[in-house]
């Protein structure tokens, strides 16, 4: 019995981020595209597709509105030709939501950095001011 909840409890806290998962593919400047997947905690999200990447976002990861569309915000970043996927976890806090995004890098790759931009559809519109973006690719 005290083995069965041992291995219960193993498998609930290390299995896959709570929430509802999205997944799509980014374009990759003539190789693979980019599997992405976003893990949203917040039950706002509502689906999401590549979007064209900010020409003025620096290195840091950046959230912008859609200009055509209030129920929907742009994430841009720089990535890697080598990058193998691109993780996004949407959480929510009291007055704001945090969206991390991480990018694990190939080895044996040409440096050249990708511009790479998503668009994450809302149920509802979210002020861009309100998300704070930490990790980068």
């Amino acid at each position: 019995m005290t083995l069965g909840l041992l291995v219960a409890f193993v498998v609930a806290t290390c299995g896959s981020p709570a929430g509802t998962q999205f997944r799509t593919e980014l374009p990759n400047a003539g190789y693979d595209p980019l599997p992405l997947v976003l893990y949203d905690e917040t039950g706002l999200v509502i689906g999401i597709e590549p979007a064209e990447p900010n020409p003025d976002a620096g290195l840091n990861a950046v959230v912008e509105a859609d200009p055509g569309d209030p129920d929907a915000f742009i994430v841009s970043w720089f990535g890697g030709l080598c990058d193998e996927v691109a993780e996004l976890f949407l959480r929510p806090s009291e007055s704001t939501l945090f969206l991390h995004l991480e990018v694990p890098q190939g080895t044996n790759c040409p440096a050249m950095a990708v511009r790479r931009a998503l668009r994450i559809r809302t149920s509802s519109p979210i002020p861009e001011e309100s998300i704070v973006v930490t990790g980068g690719g």
